[in-house]
């Protein structure tokens, strides 16, 4: 499918994206830099955003609960993180140094939980943005 939708031959990651109808990783990471940053106007927008461009849900949560995991492995166990971050593209590797390095509030193991936690009240939602969204809030009433 990728190969058929490329015009050269040469498979970028913006083609597999295009054709898998993953999310671009641009947007995932503007989501989790919202996210442990608590700025739910930007994470709300994302998720519309996502929504609007028939992202589905689940793919979404699934692409930040392992960027989440990794930037919590490079902070408590920078040689497990290291070896997480190489399947990660060296974009997301940078974001996530960078997000490591600013300390986020965010960037806890709290943090995965609640991701964990919508993921379960996913599958059960009519608005499938509304779990992450849920999440997002809670977080920053805390």
């Amino acid at each position: 499918k990728a190969i058929a939708g490329s015009a050269d031959k040469k498979i970028s990651l913006k083609e597999i994206e295009r054709v898998s109808g993953a999310p671009s990783g641009e947007l995932v990471r503007t989501f989790l830099s919202a996210f442990v940053e608590h700025d739910a106007e930007v994470g709300v927008a994302t998720l519309t955003q996502a929504a609007e461009q028939n992202i589905e849900m689940p793919v979404f949560l699934k692409l930040v609960l392992v960027r989440l995991r990794a930037a919590l492995l490079m902070r408590y166990a920078p040689r497990a993180g290291a070896e997480v971050a190489t399947a990660l593209s060296e974009a997301d590797q940078e974001f996530l140094a960078t997000l490591v390095k600013k300390k986020a509030p965010g960037l806890t193991s709290a943090a995965l939980v609640k991701l964990l936690e919508a993921g379960e009240i996913q599958k059960h939602a009519s608005v499938p943005t509304l779990p992450l969204e849920l999440e997002l809030v809670s977080l920053i009433e805390k």
